[in-house]
């Protein structure tokens, strides 16, 4: 039992991942897990240059979301399909859900 409980805030530096493959050059991402505990969306939002170079893309969500539809209608948005969700759940039920980059029939 804790009986001290005390607050600790942590500043933690926040840059959107558009803007760190520009500004240091880096080669844009061909692949990309966003696990980030409820911000899953505004990441997404923040990152709509870096998905035109990904391919493969990994997204960690509670299936009941409230922001569940709009993830999936953001990334088909962006020429994703919905592949799968993991069959595993991770602690407090998360899971995984993966996308790809639609590939155009002819």
């Amino acid at each position: 039992m804790i009986r001290n409980r005390q607050t600790i805030s942590i500043s933690v530096a926040v840059f959107r991942l558009d803007d760190i493959v520009l500004a240091v050059g880096l080669p844009a991402p061909t692949r990309l897990k966003i696990g980030v505990d409820g911000a899953e969306l505004e990441i997404l939002r923040g990152s709509l240059n870096s998905p035109k170079s990904v391919n493969e893309l990994v997204v960690e969500y509670k299936p009941e979301s409230k922001n569940l539809e709009l993830i999936h209608d953001l990334l088909i948005g962006c020429g994703f399909e919905f592949d799968f969700n993991s069959e595993a759940e991770h602690l407090e039920g998360w899971v995984d859900g993966f996308f790809r980059e639609k590939i155009e029939q002819s």
